[in-house]
């Protein structure tokens, strides 16, 4: 549980940044208390004030004295919690107007929760929005009973709205901590705003089960549309779950889809397809009837085309996950044994009569035939698997390992105990050998013919079982970046420079994995100070970015920008500008003129332009991107009143 609350600690955050938790330090997990980027402590008047000041922006700049101090006060008296800190600069940050700044300080600090100041926030929010309150409550309404929140499609189509009335009102929301919008999906902020919306919105059941129901009919649209994706699996079983009255039909259809079927009993959630069956009124004869109807093969197996091979094939996987399932929860054994015959059968016909994927099968028929208590039946076909397995892939296998597992539940059922433990053994040995043998990096034959064998560090890490892979020197360059997140600098040195050898030996010295590795170190030599060090490297990255890329690509703007903060650190900023322009180059032949990238290229020129008292060029900068900001993201926005801040600071220099 430790593990999963530190998780969102894994990407690497901003150098100078820190994060401040505010919790019992003797109830906080032990494990934090590890993480040199936290601070674990009563929140304080001095965390109280930075936040008021970061999320304040340039409000807080019109704040006298004492209204700071008693926001600080009050927002430490209330919570003890820099949610509510957040919340309350958030809601005072939208208007920046300084003659209604202490009435609306007055009106807010009445609210003496999270929970208050939430209802206080929503009334808010719906004055300023351009939607009707109804599409509000729509939107709050259909995120609030969905499971993993709603794909922004979905809620468009549920709530009637344009992409353009989304944008704006997805702004306001944001930025008033209401929602967020997580990988295309929007949530609710929190347990505090679904416990608002819930109060206002959703008194009673029937009007949950009325948004439910109209969620569910969109989603089933979707889901017949073809646009299938495990999400959607995933919210229509937690949707049909929790609705007491469903469409049985279409409940029907999505359980004899193929991919859900797949994705519920591949999972092992056996109980929670029954648990969905059962709202069907379908009697367990019925439902392995219905998957019966489900083994004709379409299209013919015996057809030679590839496609028509590729779909037998998906066939016979759905029938072995079928099979199991009918035999030990619909008690069908004799639908269970003939899907897994004709799941063996069309591999036979479509792959190989020795290939593993027909050892799998035999496997499974030999495991129903043990379940049914028929051990000579299983001995045998435990056999002729064994034999394939042997054949295709050798001794040494995961398959084999199961193989062993099955004969060792054999001798047990036959009360051969000895015999039992001793293919027990011989599976913990195979799976032993496995490891052993896999733990040597893995590559391609161009690989081969360049490396021969590894050399130095790279070679002793792959003796040592650490290299089990490529895919190990990916987790390695995971475990360098954890270690450089937390302040361990050496340790994440040495495994920056370990991946950086390896890739050089795989790769030549001009791939862009080696670039990325070049890239990563030079970054740490950046932080360190260590600028004479991380010059050659993130130059010699940004060179095979270039070459084998190409002028307009991401990692080629990224390998610029970070020669352009090397060159600003060490103050030469007449260099650091030449690496912005082409930056902003970059950015404006990739995205176009008006981009919010474009305007953050535009602000970081002007910053280095204001460094070289070029305030002139500075406050065109600045006017340039005020206007794509301005006119992107609306002239309420943070960002906005950054620019003019920065503006202001222009004009001083220049009448001075």
């Amino acid at each position: 549980e430790d593990e999963a609350k530190l998780s969102w600690l894994l990407e690497p955050l901003p150098v100078e940044t820190r994060v401040i938790v505010a919790c019992n330090r003797q109830k906080c997990p032990p494990k934090w208390r590890t993480w040199p980027t936290l601070d674990i402590e009563p929140i304080s008047p001095r965390h109280t004030k930075l936040l008021l000041r970061h999320f304040l922006g340039p409000l807080h700049n019109l704040l006298v004295p004492d209204q700071e101090t008693v926001l600080s006060a009050e927002s430490r008296n209330s919570t003890s919690n820099p949610l509510y800190t957040v919340l309350l600069s958030r809601h005072l940050s939208r208007d920046r107007d300084p003659s209604t700044l202490a009435a609306r300080i007055q009106s807010s600090l009445r609210c003496e929760s999270i929970g208050t100041l939430m209802r206080h926030i929503l009334s808010g929010v719906k004055a300023i929005i351009t939607v009707s309150e109804e599409i509000l409550k729509k939107v709050f309404c259909f995120v609030f009973v969905s499971q993993d929140g709603l794909v922004q499609d979905d809620l468009l189509a549920l709530c009637d709205l344009t992409w353009i009335s989304w944008l704006r009102l997805r702004h306001i929301l944001k930025h008033h901590f209401l929602i967020v919008v997580r990988d295309g999906m929007v949530l609710l902020n929190g347990p505090a705003v679904r416990s608002v919306v819930e109060e206002t919105y959703l008194q009673s059941k029937a009007e949950v089960a009325s948004y439910r129901s109209l969620l569910i009919t969109q989603l089933v649209s979707r889901f017949k549309s073809g646009h299938r994706s495990f999400q959607l699996h995933e919210e229509l079983t937690h949707q049909f779950l929790s609705c007491h009255r469903v469409d049985k039909n279409a409940l029907e259809e999505f359980l004899l889809d193929t991919d859900v079927i797949l994705d519920t009993l591949v999972c092992g959630n056996c109980p929670l397809l029954l648990e969905l069956w059962s709202k069907t009124g379908r009697g367990k004869n019925d439902i392995a009837l219905l998957y019966s109807k489900l083994a004709s093969p379409q299209g013919g197996s015996g057809s030679a085309s590839r496609s028509s091979h590729i779909e037998s094939y998906r066939l016979s996987v759905l029938l072995a996950a079928i099979s199991s399932f009918a035999v030990e929860f619909l008690n069908s054994p004799t639908k269970g044994v003939a899907l897994a015959r004709q799941c063996l059968s069309i591999r036979e016909e479509v792959l190989d009569p020795d290939h593993p994927s027909v050892a799998q099968a035999l496997h499974c028929l030999a495991n129903i035939h043990l379940y049914l208590g028929q051990v000579d039946t299983a001995v045998q076909l435990l056999q002729q698997a064994t034999s394939i397995t042997e054949d295709a892939l050798g001794m040494v296998s995961r398959q084999m390992a199961d193989h062993f597992c099955l004969l060792g539940l054999i001798a047990k059922k036959q009360n051969r105990q000895d015999a039992a433990e001793q293919f027990q053994l011989r599976a913990i040995s195979t799976l032993q050998e496995l490891a052993k043998r896999t733990a040597k990096p893995v590559m391609n034959q161009a690989a081969r013919s360049v490396t021969g064998a590894l050399s130095g560090t790279a070679m002793s890490l792959a003796q040592g079982g650490v290299v089990a892979s490529m895919q190990a020197v990916k987790t390695m360059n995971q475990q360098a970046t954890l270690f450089y997140v937390q302040g361990d600098y050496k340790s994440a040195e040495k495994l920056f420079l370990e991946v950086l050898a390896t890739h050089r030996q795989v790769y030549g010295d001009a791939h862009t994995e080696v670039a990325q590795s070049l890239s990563n170190l030079g970054m740490l030599y950046t932080d360190l100070g260590r600028f004479s060090e991380a010059e050659p490297l993130l130059e010699t990255s940004l060179a095979i970015r270039q070459q084998t890329l190409g002028g307009c690509d991401k990692k080629v703007l990224a390998s610029t920008n970070l020669l352009a903060v090397l060159y600003r650190k060490q103050g030469e900023y007449t260099k650091a500008q030449s690496f912005y322009k082409r930056s902003l180059s970059i950015e404006e032949k990739c995205f176009g003129p008006n981009h919010l990238n474009v305007a953050s290229a535009l602000s970081d020129l002007a910053a280095t332009c204001y460094h070289l008292d070029d305030w002139k060029k500075a406050l065109m900068l600045h006017t340039r991107a005020h206007g794509i900001y301005q006119d992107t993201l609306g002239s309420n926005h943070p960002k906005v009143a950054e620019c003019e801040h920065n503006i202001l600071l222009c004009k001083q220099q220049q009448e001075q």
